[in-house]
């Protein structure tokens, strides 16, 4: 209730875990991820009801993310990875690897055919999400990458690092 600053329900998440790192809902709003420990557990947004489990990172999960269409979950972490999945099934679909540090942030493009990686190596990535593999990579940060994202339609970047410098990059 934002009126009285006040929580409106507590969230019931059913999974035994220690500690939550992140959540992120579905563009439907109907599902959630939760990042907690080395798994994304996908969960109904109003009963927090488990409906499926990403198990494969080998370290703490920190972040995640839905596809605009619902249909894929990227997630990353402390294992340097991010691995993308299918959201009906569950399976693996893709593994990128390449950071020398902790992966803190991700974005989907908006046509869904590439994303972004930030981490605590000071680099942003540009992946082709169907290969795997890396487009480029952007090393002006100087500090570890807190934040990524598309904008210009996905035609140019923003990232934030730790040292408060937010740049500004080109894709084309």
């Amino acid at each position: 209730d934002l009126e009285r600053n006040e929580a409106a329900a507590d969230f019931a998440f059913s999974a035994p875990v220690k500690y939550i790192n992140a959540v992120a809902f579905s563009p439907d709003g109907e599902r959630c991820l939760l990042c907690a420990e080395n798994k994304v557990y996908v969960a109904d947004a109003e009963t927090g009801k488990v409906l499926q489990t990403f198990a494969g990172h080998t370290d703490s999960v920190v972040t995640a993310a839905f596809s605009a269409d619902g249909q894929r979950v990227l997630s990353g972490g402390d294992d340097r990875t991010l691995r993308l999945w299918d959201a009906t099934t569950g399976k693996p679909i893709q593994v990128f690897s390449g950071h020398k540090g902790w992966v803190k942030s991700l974005a989907f493009s908006p046509d869904g055919k590439h994303i972004l990686s930030g981490a605590t190596d000071a680099t942003v990535r540009w992946w082709d999400m169907e290969t795997g593999k890396e487009v480029r990579q952007f090393r002006k940060q100087t500090e570890s990458v807190v934040t990524v994202l598309f904008v210009d339609e996905g035609r140019a970047t923003l990232s934030v690092s730790r040292d408060a410098k937010v740049r500004f990059w080109r894709l084309e």
